[in-house]
């Protein structure tokens, strides 16, 4: 089996740089802490109702400070996709689902497009206050926000991520525009720089040797971004490396390509692996043909308090989140 090679980084264009450069901000990573606090609690339509009211409400307050135009995009939960539902409260059954409403949040600057996507869930698992997962990645998108990078950009906030991405896929079954690219944010703030803090299990080596050696050769620490990403999103994914890169080292970054866009059909032993490059909003987009790519620091590949009640604010790592947000910003506007 070939593996599949990362793609090779260039140097930054002058203008790419200079935004860099000007976007450097000491406060921004205690900017970030506090929005997190704000949005780290028990959040979801069923157990934790009146938190995700409140950082619904919260997330449009600050996106229309920040010059955008807040639509909400309801949708009723139908049986055919209660059926589909994972990650339910203990006790709960696939019934309890029908009927209930979501509501995904659409942010868009006035006279701009918005063939290009910025987006993350808003609901957290049952118990857990998802402060990485997924407060962190909400946070970097406020940030995004504020800087208001020259981009046709459209910032989406999904519901029910958590029961099987039910409210990013009623949004691209919605989609009436074409999309450039999708940048699907997913659990991005924790950062372990102890050996072997990364799990990498060992059936990726043949799928990604260059990428399992570089692994092997930091001793597994869990202190770099991953992108993963489908061949249609190679250039944005590759912008936005590079700017992760000029900002924490070559190290700061990996690019793996999902196998199962060259494996069609994969070796048994390699079945379940494959599926984890799907865990997120942006298989929604992958499932309609459409350009995504998912930024994560691997969740539970890497943090131990994934998807309990100890994903607190405190575990997160600030500056990492404070660089994220200023590449993505830089990689829409290239």
């Amino acid at each position: 089996m070939r593996g599949l090679a990362e793609p090779s980084l260039r140097h930054l264009s002058s203008e790419t740089e200079a935004l860099l450069t000007a976007w450097r901000d000491p406060s921004r990573p205690e900017r970030l802490r506090a929005w997190v606090e704000q949005l780290a609690r028990p959040r979801n339509r069923m157990t934790g109702r009146a938190g995700q009211v409140e950082v619904q409400r919260f997330l449009e307050q600050i996106l229309t400070v920040f010059g955008w135009e807040v639509e909400r995009q309801t949708f009723t939960v139908s049986q055919e996709m209660a059926r589909s539902a994972i990650n339910l409260p203990p006790g709960a059954d696939w019934k309890d689902l029908v009927g209930l409403e979501g509501v995904n949040l659409i942010a868009r600057r006035p006279g701009r497009g918005q063939s290009c996507i910025l987006a993350a869930h808003y609901d957290s698992l049952h118990g857990s206050p998802g402060a990485d997962d997924n407060a962190s990645a909400l946070a970097v998108m406020l940030e995004v926000a504020s800087l208001k990078p020259e981009a046709p950009l459209c910032l989406v906030c999904f519901d029910m991520e958590e029961w099987n991405l039910l409210g990013a896929r009623h949004f691209v079954k919605t989609l009436d525009h074409p999309v450039e690219v999708a940048v699907v944010l997913e659990s991005v703030g924790y950062l372990d720089c102890e050996p072997r803090s990364q799990k990498a299990p060992e059936q990726l080596e043949p799928l990604f040797p260059g990428q399992f050696e570089k692994m092997r050769q930091n001793d597994f620490r869990g202190d770099f971004t991953l992108l993963v990403y489908r061949q249609q999103a190679l250039e944005a994914t590759r912008r936005l490396a590079e700017g992760l890169a000029w900002q924490g080292g070559i190290e700061a970054v990996m690019m793996m390509r999902d196998p199962l866009e060259v494996l069609s059909r994969p070796p048994a032993e390699l079945e379940r692996l494959v599926r984890e490059f799907g865990r997120s909003d942006h298989l929604a987009f992958w499932e309609a043909g459409l350009p995504a790519l998912m930024v994560t620091d691997t969740a539970d590949f890497r943090n131990p308090h994934y998807h309990k009640s100890s994903d607190l604010p405190a575990s997160l790592n600030y500056r990492l989140l404070s660089e994220l947000a200023v590449a993505v910003a830089a990689a829409l506007t290239s």
